[in-house]
């Protein structure tokens, strides 16, 4: 099995949620099955190995089959959705929120229910919970 990490900035070094949420499964996953990262910003392909090295790889290796693809943050994959649909070769597209993601958003609105003062972007973030 491949699993390709479409991602919005690289995993190492480990500075915020989203990497370490990457990074951790990424891990994880790669004692089993073959483990890849795309940093679309910088159209940078790496492949990750169970003893948490990242290689540079080829350009070309983004032309192979992967049977998931799993898009981190959330909003990545309106970017695969949008330019890399029809490049890159997939059976399962998914979009990954951490649980800490969620919690912020909750967080949001009942602090902002609390003090009565929702706004339409209090809304907005309610929304992207069940997304």
């Amino acid at each position: 099995m491949r699993i390709l990490f479409y991602v919005s900035e690289d995993i190492f070094p480990i500075n915020n949620g989203v990497t370490v949420a990457i990074s951790g499964l990424s891990l994880s996953l790669s004692k089993y099955v073959e483990v890849y990262v795309y940093n679309y910003k910088i159209k940078q392909f790496y492949k990750f190995d169970a003893l948490k090295q990242i290689t540079k790889q080829p350009e070309e290796s983004i032309y192979l089959t992967f049977d998931l693809v799993i898009c981190s943050p959330l909003l990545s994959i309106r970017d695969f959705l949008l330019k890399s649909k029809n490049t890159i070769k997939y059976k399962k597209l998914i979009g990954f929120v951490s649980d800490n993601y969620t919690y912020v958003l909750w967080r949001n609105i009942v602090v902002s229910w609390t003090v009565k003062q929702i706004t339409f972007s209090d809304i907005k973030s309610f929304l992207k919970i069940p997304l």
